[in-house]
């Protein structure tokens, strides 16, 4: 009887470990699918387990992973900020999220979503107060790359647009400044015109005035050559005692 309880209970334990096996085998298999890279660690950090798109992204594998992988390969420039932010993660039990380049081995950089989340253990103590303690950590990165990539042209095309536009803009004022200068010197030729055509006209009218006042002006004058001739031949016969009566 004994016995049979042993091999009852071997066969009950085989049973569960089989049914954890085949319920990690498809949580693997869940996570595997997923778009995100996927890290689960212990409570220091170091790596259980990561899906297949966590090695692709990183270029690091599970053995690699230790020592807390989500920060493998970070960025210099983004240290800093990245380790800050989560530290104030860690203090407050918050959640981890920041965006930051990670290296990978190849020295290609990729920029990542980063997110953290702790799995925290409640337990009752014996004056029945709870305490928190963190088990693990599942983290994930997301690659954004193409994303930044594409802001990236974004600003170097508003930089080219606000670059032409001002261009533009200077070769609209220098066109303008043209334009008035055109209209200056066309309004002072018209002005000249204007004067030009005041002149004409006033030596139209000075040659109708002159003809109008030269005619008569001829016959007086003829008139008075005439008498001039005749008193120069009267006084002629004075002289001469030619005069009659």
């Amino acid at each position: 009887k004994m016995l049979s309880t042993l091999n009852q209970l071997e066969d009950d334990r085989r049973l569960v470990v089989d049914e954890l096996e085949r319920s990690e085998s498809m949580l693997k298999n869940l996570v595997n699918t997923l778009p995100v890279g996927v890290l689960y660690t212990d409570s220091k950090g170091n790596g259980i387990f990561v899906n297949d798109l966590w090695r692709n992204l990183t270029g690091f594998s599970l053995d690699a992973s230790q020592g807390f992988g989500l920060f493998h390969g970070l960025h210099k420039d983004d240290k800093s900020a990245v380790l800050q932010q989560w530290e104030l993660a860690l203090s407050e039990r918050q959640n981890f999220k920041k965006e930051y380049r990670l290296i990978r081995p190849d020295s290609s950089v990729s920029w990542v979503i980063g997110q953290a989340n702790a799995e925290v253990n409640e337990k009752e103590g014996a004056s029945g107060s709870l305490t928190l303690s963190t088990i693990g950590y599942i983290c994930t990165i997301t690659d954004i790359t193409a994303l930044k990539q594409a802001q990236e042209r974004i600003v170097k095309l508003n930089e080219s647009l606000e670059e032409r536009v001002k261009e533009r803009t200077a070769a609209v004022v220098a066109s303008n400044k043209e334009l008035s200068k055109t209209i200056e010197s066309l309004s002072q030729a018209q002005n000249q015109l204007i004067e030009a055509q005041k002149m004409a006209a006033l030596g139209q009218l000075v040659v109708g005035v002159a003809h109008e006042i030269n005619t008569p002006l001829g016959v007086a004058m003829t008139a008075i050559t005439y008498l001039n001739e005749r008193f120069k031949k009267v006084e002629a016969r004075y002289h001469d005692k030619k005069l009659s009566q």
